[in-house]
């Protein structure tokens, strides 16, 4: 288990660091200054992309559950984002 926990780390960095890239590249191309809070903002934007695509294929598969031990924030975080989604719509929808 600790080689596909291992495994996963290195996806979700690894995924940070495209995105990462494909900021870096778009912001040079285009010639605008580059921000570093933009940087961090787009490299912490993979891990939680990726641990919500492992979140839903764990539902369908609950084993897959335990790689994301380390993980637990994202699932705290999906949890608020349902209340906050669910919240929204019907506060817009009960209005029309």
């Amino acid at each position: 288990m600790l080689l596909y926990k291992e495994a996963f780390r290195i996806v979700v960095i690894a995924f940070g660091l495209v995105l990462l890239s494909i900021y870096l590249f778009r912001s040079i191309r285009k010639k605008t200054p580059i921000q570093l809070e933009q940087c961090i903002i787009v490299f912490l934007t993979g891990p939680g992309i990726i641990t919500g695509l492992a979140l839903l294929t764990s539902a369908i598969y609950p084993p897959f559950l335990t790689i994301l031990d380390d993980y637990q924030i994202y699932v705290g975080v999906a949890g608020i984002t349902v209340i906050y989604v669910s919240i929204a719509g019907i506060g817009k929808y009960l209005k029309a």
